[in-house]
């Protein structure tokens, strides 16, 4: 956790009644002064729902309107650097850093997964683990054949 406190990709939190912060931001820390409403784009209903279809649900289904049981996350250790100029000259040491790759949903229908990875076309079953997209993967064999083997992490 960062000296401030906050964990590092926290996305739009609020604390207390102070701004709105959004991490998410590739050039760093995105905070909003006025509550998040003020900055969606609302239809005549409000917010619009992103998400299945509401007459044909499909594997969502099982899970729409369903109270999460529980959760946990997948990290992934990234070896970062070291840094190099142009000419080879190092100018700052390799380093870790933990990361998360895959977030574990679970429903009383079952688990979902959101995972950051990036289908690798043509071959669209393949996958690059950490990516920045989110895939959204409803099957504990589909999570193994992305190279997820922990047992309790596809429970």
């Amino acid at each position: 956790m960062p000296a401030s406190g906050w964990p590092d990709k926290m996305r739009n939190v609020r604390s207390g009644s102070g701004p709105v912060v959004d991490c998410a931001d590739p050039y760093g820390v995105e905070v909003f002064h006025e509550p998040i409403t003020d900055h969606l784009v609302l239809g005549e209903g409000g917010p619009q729902r992103v998400g299945p279809n509401v007459d044909h649900l499909g594997v969502w289904g099982p899970v729409i309107g369903s109270p999460i049981h529980g959760g946990a996350f997948h990290w992934e250790r990234l070896e970062i650097g070291p840094s190099r100029r142009s000419d080879g000259t190092i100018v700052g040491a390799a380093y870790t850093v933990d990361v998360p790759t895959a977030l574990r949903v679970d429903f009383e229908a079952g688990a979902v997964w959101f995972v950051a990875a990036i289908p690798q076309f043509p071959q669209m079953h393949r996958v690059f683990i950490p990516g920045d997209e989110i895939m959204v993967v409803f099957a504990a064999d589909r999570m193994r054949d992305m190279g997820f083997d922990d047992p309790a992490f596809l429970q």
